[in-house]
């Protein structure tokens, strides 16, 4: 996501979709406060039941129910959003939540939201459920009460802030999605969550949870005309994960099809659904989030072109620990490495940047269209010894300009030398399953759709 002005006037309407489209880094980072708590809570009664939840991408035949599994469908809208489906209270609103391991609070939009944009699934109607309640807390000054709710109204967890007031646990949940600041905020509140493939009614689950009943956003994520909220699935405070005790997930990703505007399916499993499979990589987890140790990067451009080394770490005192984020679309480097790959990249393309002296993503952008640019390849080696090769469709995002077709880098720079982030792209078409316990990330490349 980029801002709009002086790009806009480079640019045909068509690219200006695919600016409000994308949803960039630093996807649910908010102020990353110190936090250590990634233990998770015991496993509920429910969670002892694996689910699915479908994704959109093609339909693949699901697993059949047992009772130790559970799944719940995903799905891909707008060619780069990918969204969780369930339903909520006691007449089961239907709700369509972008999936975020990079943030950890659940909300959705309610009604009575004069300041959010609504798209074609209403808000959560709260008077329709008599099971929802909103989490009441305490005064600031009485100390017992305030720890009795600190689990549903924490003091200081990342990316958001809670605050008593007038017996009711408000919530600001801070976002980057535009590198400008966006924030959502409403009440705490607790109803039940339904998990129900509306094709397949035998899988179901369901759990009481807390989530935050939005009342005001000005949030880019939401102009997505399906997605009413976030499913935060990192482990901070009062994150989906944390709440059910759940310890396995896992997801397959389709790739983007640009031109198709048919939803396609997945699943985003969990329990003993999820798919643990392929090279197992160290899970380090930090502020709630989940980061994988990147050993090299490397660049080639046709088979008979031996590997460019962008960057080759000696020890593992040196590896770049990348966040891995499926609330971002595009992959995130520091700039000396943005840059280095940037240059080899040039080398071939051999057109000029058609966004010189942009500040914010979208920085480069050429005349040229997907297919000139198939031979691209870009390798990401993690300890473990997984390598996930970017092809044309991670690393590139198709555009029309007034002068004709054109294809930007999928590729944002960092300022933080120290970080990086493995976005959505870059997932797509590979089995990624967490084992939280064990602390390991599991990646298979498999055809998602």
């Amino acid at each position: 996501m980029a801002a709009q002005h002086d790009m806009v006037s480079k640019f045909g309407a068509a690219a200006i979709v695919v600016m409000l489209m994308l949803v960039v880094p630093n996807s649910g980072s908010g102020e990353d406060a110190g936090h250590d708590k990634d233990q998770l809570a015991p496993m509920s009664s429910e969670a002892e039941f694996g689910f699915s939840l479908p994704i959109v991408h093609g339909r693949p035949p699901a697993p059949g129910m047992d009772d130790e599994k559970f799944v719940t469908p995903f799905r891909i809208y707008e060619d780069v959003v990918y969204l969780a489906e369930m339903e909520i209270g006691e007449r089961q609103q239907k709700q369509y939540l972008l999936i975020d391991t990079g943030s950890s609070l659940v909300w959705t939009q309610c009604d009575e939201c004069p300041h959010c944009h609504i798209g074609d699934v209403p808000p959560y109607g709260r008077s329709q459920s008599r099971t929802f309640q909103e989490v009441s807390c305490g005064d600031d000054d009485d100390n017992d009460k305030e720890e009795a709710i600190a689990s549903y109204c924490p003091a200081k967890p990342p990316g958001y802030i809670t605050l008593c007031v007038n017996g009711r646990c408000m919530f600001k949940a801070l976002y980057n999605l535009t590198g400008q600041g966006e924030t959502v905020q409403g009440y705490m509140s607790m109803d039940t969550f339904h998990f129900i493939d509306d094709r397949r009614f035998d899988y179901q689950a369901k759990f009481r949870m807390v989530f935050g009943c939005a009342h005001q956003e000005n949030i880019v994520l939401t102009a997505v005309k399906e997605c009413t909220g976030i499913l935060g699935l990192g482990m901070g405070d009062a994150s989906f994960l944390r709440q059910t005790g759940i310890t396995k997930f896992s997801y397959c990703a389709p790739p983007r099809m640009p031109g198709y505007s048919y939803r396609r399916d997945s699943w985003l499993r969990f329990g003993s659904h999820a798919q643990i499979s392929g090279k197992k990589v160290p899970l380090v987890m930090r502020w709630g989030k989940y980061y994988l140790p990147l050993t090299a990067i490397t660049y080639t451009y046709n088979e008979l072109m031996s590997p460019v080394p962008i960057i080759a770490y000696k020890s593992q005192e040196d590896y770049l620990h990348m966040m891995v984020d499926t609330g971002t679309s595009l992959l995130s480097l520091p700039t000396s490495l943005h840059d280095d790959l940037i240059k080899e990249m040039e080398a071939i393309i051999k057109s000029k940047n058609m966004m010189e002296g942009a500040t914010r993503w979208p920085r480069h952008c050429y005349k040229r269209t997907m297919d000139e640019v198939k031979d691209i390849t870009v390798t990401l080696s993690f300890d473990g010894g997984l390598d996930i090769e970017l092809f044309t469709s991670a690393l590139f995002v198709k555009t029309e300009t007034i002068n004709g077709p054109a294809v930007c880098l999928a590729v944002n720079r960092v300022d933080d030398s120290s970080k990086a982030i493995l976005g959505m792209f870059a997932q797509t078409n590979i089995n990624v399953g967490y084992d939280l316990l064990s602390r390991e990330i599991s990646m298979d490349p498999i055809r998602c759709a």
